[in-house]
């Protein structure tokens, strides 16, 4: 690294050297995108400075915030989804820092993988206030450390703005939005009919512990009072499971100037948190008495601020379609989650919570400044729309994007060239070291011309079959069922269904066959085939046969709802198998949970309607399919009252030919998740132990290295707090 270069100039009332440094990569801001970006572009060679104006790493994610970081699998709605590579790394090894509480360590953890890093210089509270540019080039940005009264000018051949709020690119003049757009500027549905500036806001966290014995609490006279349930203006369970914890929902922000107004936001927070604390020290009915506030957050956790304008703009359509984009390097799946502006005090303006099918992908286009040439974009700065925002402002989603953003702006120093022209020219190297870092990018495969493992032949002592025979309880057909599952062969036959019969006569069901395009695509609504059995009373298997011929993929068969009649089923089910439920019958059951005035006739019938619902005082909003004729609800559903998540059993099967789903080569296909395929090798459970695979060439081959990629159970039903029973120990 070039030693650094000193000047000195006049600075104010006394002289200052202002240190000025040469660098490949400028990283400003020390988010979980940030840090992912610093990372990724120190590992690919470049000389690399990540700077950040906070005396802790993390943002929202750090131990003076303490907001968990959570992604695309939404805690289990969607499988598979767990954000692995340089976020996965940061997460895996905080739990095994402090797994008690890893949020208070994840910091130390993020300064230590920063630390080790040879090609990273770091610097803490150092807050960028000025940015030299020439044309489309950013040159050079200027900062001040308050800790240490040192003045640093970073100049860079590529800057990365993970600021949060963009204070590189917007103080550049880079194109940025700030608001929703009109619904006529990109077709959305959820966007208002005219465009605004108002934003989701930020929120304060606590934590609280339990003491043994009464903790008295006295309310500071400038709190708020709220002396009953009926005087919060949000209102909500809020103790249930989160005694322990802040309340997200504590929000205020969104009709300000989100950007310049940050301290006001953080007065009108603390005066919510603890009013919000006196009520339930002091009202009876919470059972907080012997709680005391041991953690008070006073930087303001911001959901929102400038999003910059890329090449391309994602939009909520992309969302939707779940687009493979050719240029992909991330992918979210958190839903189109939008808060009300008004937050804590806000009566369900503009706010929305809908699930999404699967997850969808993020080409590299938006991640750096159209105005710009040298400007990447990591974090809430990317180039999103507001309604696709509500998905990709998680913090897993943008650590992932960092990455992406990283690995590229390494590869532009290598090939001196312009942001635009890497994505449009060399977005398959970048995609191949997310992969090789044990990353993951909806349908792009492993195609390392270097891997070795991908010209052998692999082979294994045994192979389960992809099946479910083990029943733990029977699902009663009272609802259509359906289960889906992967086809190998180029035909299905028959599926066998063990079902039971408590009518005492026979009963013939009808199961139809269809298509998948995703896992979990239960909405497809053209039948491929239909076949009838009968089913005599008592238990067994029972056999449909659809004598097709098709095209290996994933397929699922569905039966109808029937009185008498029930599906065994297991909760422990096999990779790459997915179910689900016609959902209609578990809304009217969920009716009660709903609050006074909504309509959960409108969620089931209207197709034109949000994919979410919520009360007058932005309260819990629920997960609605309503635009999907089918109604399918797939291997988990949300409980609308209490937010959990409910994981469904799922029904027993065979399939003729048997499928060879989990055969050895599976592994050497180039795909490292679930998708068509379960893309995985699983060893037949009756062979016993032990079992293996191995790898074979027809001639010896020379190598370097052997490159491993565990599992750290990337299907989790929740987001991880302790290490997973997968994970390696050594």
């Amino acid at each position: 690294m070039k030693k650094p270069v000193i000047m000195m100039k006049k600075k104010g009332m006394y002289d200052n050297a202002e240190i000025m440094s040469d660098f490949d990569v400028a990283v400003i801001g020390g988010g979980l995108a940030g840090i992912c970006a610093a990372i990724a572009a120190a590992r690919k060679g470049a000389r690399t400075v990540l700077v950040h104006d906070r005396s802790v790493l993390g943002g929202n994610a750090s131990s003076e915030i303490r907001v968990r970081i959570s992604g695309a699998s939404c805690g289990g709605w969607l499988p598979n989804a767990r954000e692995e590579g340089i976020a996965g790394e940061i997460v895996e090894k905080s739990i095994r820092f402090n797994p008690e509480n890893r949020e208070a360590g994840i910091s130390v953890v993020m300064w230590e993988l920063c630390r080790q890093e040879k090609n990273l210089s770091l610097f803490l509270d150092t807050c960028v206030y000025e940015v030299e540019k020439e044309g489309r080039i950013v040159k050079s940005a200027r900062a001040v450390q308050l800790s240490t009264e040192k003045r640093y000018k970073f100049k860079a051949a590529y800057f990365i703005d993970a600021s949060g709020d963009g204070i590189v690119a917007a103080a550049a003049g880079a194109a940025y939005r700030i608001g929703f757009e009109a619904k006529s500027e990109y077709g959305e549905t959820l966007a208002p009919d005219k465009a605004n500036n108002l934003t989701m806001g930020a929120s304060l966290g606590f934590q609280a512990e339990d003491m043994g014995h009464s903790v008295p609490f006295v309310r500071p006279e400038w709190a708020y009072h709220y002396p009953d349930d009926d005087a919060l203006p949000f209102k909500l369970n809020f103790v249930s499971g989160a005694k322990k914890g802040g309340f997200a929902w504590i929000e205020y922000g969104g009709i300000i100037d989100s950007v310049r107004d940050t301290q006001e936001m953080r007065e009108e927070l603390l005066k919510c948190l603890f009013g919000v604390w006196d009520h339930l020290k002091n009202t009876p009915g919470h059972d907080m008495e012997n709680y005391q506030l041991t953690w008070i957050g006073m930087a303001p956790g911001k959901r929102e601020g400038r999003r910059f304008t890329g090449e391309y703009v994602l939009t909520e359509k992309d969302l939707r379609e779940t687009n493979a984009f050719e240029d992909a390097v991330a992918y979210g799946g958190w839903p189109i989650d939008i808060h009300d502006p008004e937050g804590f005090k806000g009566r369900g303006i503009y706010a929305f919570h809908g699930m999404l099918d699967w997850i969808y992908s993020i080409p590299m286009r938006c991640l750096y400044s159209r105005d710009f040439d040298n400007l990447w974009l990591a974090g809430r700065t990317i180039s999103v729309s507001k309604i696709a925002f509500g998905s990709t402002r998680i913090m897993g989603t943008l650590g992932i994007c960092g990455e992406a953003a990283g690995y590229a702006a390494g590869l532009a120093v290598k090939k001196k060239q312009t942001c635009s022209r890497t994505a449009k020219q060399d977005y398959q190297e970048v995609q191949q070291a997310i992969l090789k870092n044990g990353g993951y990018i909806p349908w792009k495969k492993n195609e390392d011309g270097a891997d070795l493992a991908l010209a052998a032949k692999a082979k294994a002592t045994s192979e389960a079959a992809c099946e479910l025979i083990s029943v733990s309880e029977f699902l009663e057909l009272d609802r259509p069922r359906g289960v889906m599952f992967p086809v190998t062969a180029d035909r299905i036959d028959a599926v066998e269904l063990l079902l039971k019969n408590t009518s005492g006569r026979e009963i013939v069901l009808a199961a139809k066959l269809r298509k998948a395009v995703y896992p979990g695509d239960f909405y497809q609504e053209e039948i491929l085939a239909e076949a009838q059995a009968s089913v005599a009373p008592g238990t067994g298997w029972v056999a449909f046969r659809f004598d097709r011929s098709l095209a290996p993929g994933l397929y699922w068969v569905s039966l109808p709802a029937a009185k008498n009649a029930g599906w065994a089923a297991n909760r422990e089910y096999p990779v790459g198998v997915y179910f689900g439920e016609q959902n209609l019958d578990e809304l009217k059951k969920l009716a009660p949970f709903f609050p006074p005035g909504v309509s959960t006739t409108r969620w089931m019938t209207d197709t034109n309607a949000s994919d979410g619902l919520f009360d007058a005082n932005g309260g819990f909003l629920a997960p609605a399919p309503g635009r999907r004729k089918t109604g399918w609800t797939r291997n988990a559903v949300w409980h609308a009252g209490n937010q959990n998540l409910i994981k469904l059993p799922c029904p027993c099967f065979k399939i003729f030919p048997s499928s060879n789903a989990y055969a050895p080569e599976m592994i050497i296909n180039g795909i490292n998740r679930p998708e068509v395929f379960p893309n995985l090798w699983i060893s037949d459970p009756e062979k016993g132990l032990p079992q293996s695979l191995a790898l074979k060439w027809e001639k010896a081959q020379r190598f370097n290295s052997v490159h491993l990629i565990f599992d750290n159970d990337i299907d989790a039903f929740r987001p991880p707090v302790k290490p997973r029973p997968v994970t390696v120990k050594d």
